[in-house]
């Protein structure tokens, strides 16, 4: 806020509202008072560093900051209309006072200081002189290569305001070293930062005299002095009430010598603070309550709930709850283990039936604290459950819920019990952290996804745990996950076949933790039957003198029981066109429930071989196998129990296949007939219509609906053709008449009463769709909450027509809007081929035209001098800068910013901004430059990326691994470096429009204060990379270049501006240069400068598949992406063809 501008005053009040700081420019106070201030600071630093050592403060570390040493030993107070500061020091038990005369000098500064700034503040801050006793007054000094603070709150009082004021001019961007032609790169100082969150960063400009206000509650820091500056930076420093209900408080015991700041947690606690999006959070990580202020009365009934822990007492527990370092879990099924808290929770849905399955009254935004885990029932007892699996048909030993919790049996009110388990509570003792890279979170799209799946398959009548919230949130520890989520399930029991096989005495490569441990598979056994199959509880033989004999009866039904349940439960998604997708046997429930829903998908068109992660070349798990993989799960459980049932394998394994098979068959017949309306079983009728319907690709839950609902052979010949591809009426003409007589033969017809009223009961209308999943997962992602519950309400009434009949259907290919994009084919060659789609969707830009070809011979021509100045700041930092000034594009940067909104609006993702010549003519200007300096060559990694106001864009991340960099030093042997140092890959980004520090520009931190620069395993932040972040704002058109290992990511852009005005998106460019040996090109460079437009449309499209978010399109959009690549693949690099296959939609 400019200082004496119209409204100045109000103006800067309202940032504080809003921001919860305001800088004044204008300079408040007189320059000659701040030059005698920082006069006088820089005399007294000698006689001041002795002291700071004497107390060992934490100002030791870095020798630099004195806000802590002033709050100790300055009581400075005035009185407004006297200011008169107190001239003698106290003096501290054992400790030498500041000698008198500095502290006299100090307060007189401080003083005049105090006088000057009063008619500022007493605007902004509307205190009157009576309340304006200042609170705390200091200095903070940073020397060069120093700085002042860490991440710190100062306190929770509500109502204070801390005033900065800089003693010398302070550039806070403390961003790169720019490459300015014919001049020397301008020296970086020690700024003050603000930050919410790394994403958050605001950092602002401050010259001598100026005033910084901010709250005391506000998270900042010190950005450090750069070693190359030639002064050290000095602030001024007040606490100030600001509101006419705080009351002046008394001296406090802060400045007693054996008390502890309020602020003082350790290092890892304040890297929390930062992480955290607002204040709140700081309860979680200091374990305090009194930053939630919760409706105890409404809540009561969790703290109650009543649990027992049987599985734990008869299964064991392994160590104790703090320890979540990987382990082997021996000789037990639990390892103790509790939720890591969720910053920010937000309820984003809950099952009204099955929250009053438990007991819970209806929720409301408070029950988000409990309901993800912050705060557990007193009688709750959390831990991770240990279990192994075949995973695709090979035993992968020790696996475990790495990402949930158990808390116990709850007990009901109807005399039964259920176990809930919390879903996506962090690391654990389980954790294989190494393999997930999530730390034991999940994304909030799939907990939306397998909260929905599960209450609708329990409204279809399938067998499955319930899901009875989801919370979402932030966690701290993940930095790639921007946002994640809580699911909290119950069930008869989370146990599974995978269980069992922690005994096992063998393992293909791997071994089970608790190998011919017989006792625990005995208290498994018993466990399982106690709790699921009662009735098998006192089967024995009585003629067995030995127990184990007398007991294997138990067992052996106890493995045929469950057999018929799974198989059951498979006939079940069979009838209902449902795939399962990930049959591991760590995925089969114990008790014949549907466990685990993150692969579960419901057929559109059919197709006997879909699985939605159909990862084998024989599609394990897809729906024609899934009964088989069913079954072989059963057998490898019946292998797991032969301590225990006693029978020779083959005979067990012969009897669980006959199990099955009948089983399955009944129920699978059975279900068909009720589907098709009919008395008997009709097989044939059956093996005809699933082949029909894979020949003319019909919808699966249309075709059904079509029979239900018609009165005649005729119409539901017409319903039928709608659901499947054309010219295909005669073979449906011909089973419906197969089907008519069938009706006819069980004296019943199409328009009989009693015809239709099964079917009704066995058809639903609506089924969680691929495409309703996405766009539910999507709407949560955006915060629409209530979208994800109206899809919710939806499906769990399967047999009701939604208001919205669409979603009763298939989605159409997808199809662009007609309005800006013009009509598009159902093909992916015709938009392939069609160059005109394209210059008619971004009218402003070109594709293949003639004149972009002389375009790209204007390079950018750069001295020897200035490429040795580039390349000494990628070695040193790892980034560096070119301004706007020194890049005379020879496009329009305000058309690409245009087109890429055009391309938004239309529904394609921003890469497909490449298709256009202006981003490959960018990338030829740059080309010889990024030669020279890097010695590397474009590879085709290229990227576009559009983030809308007040979002943050990239999440914290490395471009590349270290691919081969084994220690701190550089040597020719080393693949990511070459002998020189610079690095084997580089990436650039390339803002389209302006991005000041209050856009989301890039946030990165330097090589030299980066340990993960040149050290693989995961990221971990320490206070130096906190203090040495630097953020690269820029105008439209200049450019950021940094290595394969600079650690960085985007700042949350503001969503309104300076001015009032809402902020635009900011729409960047990105492409890399890399040498062959780290990274081959994915596509020839003699394609270079303008490839053919089919492959900038294969590649864009393949650059979407990888590099977008998921839920960023639909399902439908992705095939289409897929089709486009596929058709030109053989053009592109295997490694990366490779890489867009697993990305496909599946």
């Amino acid at each position: 806020v400019q200082f004496e501008a119209p409204g100045w005053a109000s103006d800067a009040a309202e940032s504080l509202r809003r921001n919860g700081f305001v800088a004044l420019r204008g300079a408040p106070l007189q320059r000659d008072l701040c030059d005698r201030c920082a006069s006088s600071a820089r005399e007294r630093l000698d006689t001041l560093l002795p002291l700071v050592r004497a107390r060992k403060l934490d100002t030791e570390k870095d020798a630099c900051m004195f806000h802590e040493l002033c709050k100790r030993m300055h009581q400075l107070r005035w009185d407004v209309r006297l200011p008169a500061p107190r001239a003698s020091a106290p003096t501290l038990p054992g400790r030498s006072a500041l000698p008198e005369a500095d502290l006299a000098a100090w307060a007189e500064l401080h003083a005049e200081a105090h006088r000057r700034a009063w008619p500022v503040l007493r605007e902004v801050l509307g205190i009157t002189e009576e309340q304006a006793n200042i609170d705390i007054a200091g200095c903070v000094i940073s020397q060069p290569g120093t700085s002042d603070q860490k991440f710190h709150q100062d306190g929770s009082r509500e109502g204070f305001f801390n005033v900065f004021v800089p003693l010398v001019d302070v550039t806070a961007e403390n961003g790169p070293t720019q490459f300015q032609p014919g001049s020397q790169a301008p020296v970086p100082t020690g700024g003050f930062a603000f930050m919410a969150a790394p994403q958050e960063h605001k950092a602002p400009h401050l010259k001598i005299g100026e005033v910084l206000i901010f709250d005391y509650r506000v998270r900042h820091r010190g950005l450090a002095n750069s070693s190359e500056s030639d002064r050290p930076v000095a602030y001024l420093v007040y606490t100030l009430p600001g509101c006419t209900d705080i009351h002046n408080f008394p001296d406090r015991s802060l400045f007693q010598d054996d008390d502890v700041p309020t602020n003082a947690l350790d290092d890892n606690t304040e890297l929390d603070w930062v992480l955290a999006e607002n204040l709140d959070d700081l309860a979680v990580l200091a374990s305090s309550s009194s930053a939630h202020d919760v409706a105890e009365d409404k809540l009561s009934w969790w703290h109650q709930l009543q649990f027992q822990k049987r599985a734990q007492e008869r299964l064991g527990v392994d160590g104790c709850s703090d320890d979540t370092e990987y382990r082997e879990i021996r000789g037990a099924s639990f390892a103790a283990a509790r939720p890591v808290p969720l910053l920010e929770p937000r309820l984003v849905c809950t099952s009204s039936s099955a929250m009053a399955l438990i007991g819970a009254p209806s929720p409301d935004a408070a029950s988000a604290w409990q309901l993800c885990g912050n705060a557990l029932p007193e009688a709750a007892a959390p831990a991770a459950h240990c279990y192994c699996g075949y995973q695709y048909g090979t035993f992968s030993g020790q696996l475990g819920d790495g990402a949930a919790l158990t808390l116990g049996e709850l007990q009901l009110s109807s005399g039964g019990s259920l176990e809930l388990s919390l879903k996506g509570t962090g690391i654990n003792a389980v954790t294989r952290w190494w393999y997930t890279g999530l730390n034991g979170r999940k994304h909030l799209s799939m907990m939306v996804r397998e909260f929905l799946v599960a209450e609708a398959l329990f409204a279809l009548g399938v067998p499955t745990t319930r899901a009875v919230a989801v919370v979402s949130g932030k966690d701290s520890v993940d930095e790639k996950n921007s946002s994640c989520a809580v699911l909290l399930r119950a069930a008869d029991t989370f146990l599974r076949f995978g269980s069992f096989e922690v005994t096992l005495p063998h393992g293909s490569g791997h071994h089970a933790p608790s190998a011919f441990d017989w006792r625990l598979l005995r208290c498994l056994a018993d466990h399982c039957i106690s709790e699921c199959y009662q009735h098998l509880v006192g089967v024995e033989d009585p003629e067995e003198d030995d127990e184990d004999f007398r007991a294997a009866p138990r067992y052996h039904s106890f493995v045929l029981e469950v057999t018929r349940r799974t198989a059951r439960l498979a006939a079940s998604w069979q009838c209902l066109g449902a795939v399962h997708g990930m049959l591991n046997t760590d995925n089969m429930s114990i008790s014949g429930l549907t466990l685990d829903h993150g692969s579960f998908a419901f057929l559109d068109h059919f197709d006997p071989n879909f699985a939605r992660h159909a990862r084998e070349p024989d599609s394990r798990y897809c729906y024609r196998n899934q009964p088989h993989a069913a079954r072989w799960a059963c057998e490898r459980l019946a292998e797991a129990l032969v301590p225990l049932h006693c029978t020779q394998i083959a005979d067990m394994l012969r009897e669980v296949t006959a199990a099955f098979d009948a089983e399955y068959s009944t129920a699978f017949d059975e279900g068909m007939r009720r589907k098709l309306g009919l008395r008997e079983k009709a097989p044939r009728l059956v093996e005809d219509l699933l082949s029909l319907m894979e020949r003319t690709d019909a919808d699966w839950t249309c075709t059904f609906q079509a029979l239900t609902n018609a009165s005649s052979q005729d119409e539901a010949a017409r319903e039928l053709c709608r659901c499947c591809r054309a010219g295909a009426e005669d073979e449906w003409e011909a089973w419906l008449h197969q089907y008519t007589e069938m009706l006819a033969s069980e004296s019943t017809s199409w328009q009989h009463p009693g015809h239709a009223e099964g079917m009704l009961a066995s058809n639903p209308v609506v089924v969680p769709r691929e495409w309703i999943l996405d766009k539910a997962a999507r709407a949560a992602e955006t915060g629409d909450f209530a979208e994800v519950h109206r899809i919710l309400e939806m499906l769990t009434k399967p047999f009701e027509t939604p208001t919205n009949v669409a979603e009763a259907r298939p989605p159409s290919l997808a199809r662009l809007d007609a309005n800006t994009a013009g009509e598009v084919g159902a093909k992916a060659a015709e938009i392939l081929q069609d160059a005109d789609f394209w210059r008619r969707l971004c009218p402003e830009l070109r594709v293949a035209d003639a004149a972009s070809e002389g375009a790209c011979a204007s390079v950018f021509e750069v001295s020897e001098h200035q490429v040795e100045m580039l390349r000494a700041a990628m070695k040193r930092d790892g980034v560096f800068a070119l301004p706007t000034a020194d890049l005379p594009w020879q496009v329009d940067l305000a058309k690409l910013a245009r087109s890429i909104e055009e391309l938004h609006r239309a529904g394609w993702p921003p890469s497909f901004i490449w298709v256009y010549d202006e981003p490959w003519i960018m990338l030829a200007q740059l080309a010889p430059l990024l030669r020279d300096v890097l010695g590397s060559q474009p590879c085709f990694d290229v990227a576009a990326s559009r983030v809308p106001p007040g979002e943050a864009g990239i999440a914290f991340h490395r471009e590349r691994p270290l691919a081969g960099l084994k220690t701190a030093g550089i040597t020719g042997e080393d693949v990511g470096f070459r002998a020189d140092g610079t690095p084997a890959f580089a990436s650039f980004w390339v803002p389209l429009v302006d991005v000041p520090q209050t856009g989301s520009c890039l946030m990165c931190v330097p090589r030299a204060h980066d340990a993960g620069y040149t050290e693989s395993g995961n990221l971990h932040w320490n206070a130096d990379m906190l203090q040495n972040v630097r953020c690269l704002s820029m105008g439209a058109g200049g450019a950021g270049v940094m290595s394969h290992r600079l650690f960085h990511w985007s700042r949350k852009g503001d969503a309104v501006q300076a001015d009032g005005t809402p902020a635009p998106p900011c729409v960047a460019l990105s492409f890399a240069v890399a040498e062959d040996a780290f990274e081959s090109p994915r596509l020839p460079r003699r394609m270079l400068p303008l490839p053919p437009p089919q492959l900038r449309v294969a590649l864009a499209a393949g650059q979407a598949l990888t590099r977008e978010t998921a839920g960023s399109f639909s399902t439908d959009m992705g095939q289409l992406f897929w089709d486009c690549f596929l058709q030109c693949s053989e053009h592109f690099d295997h490694a990366y063809s490779s890489s867009v296959y697993m990305a496909r939609p599946q």
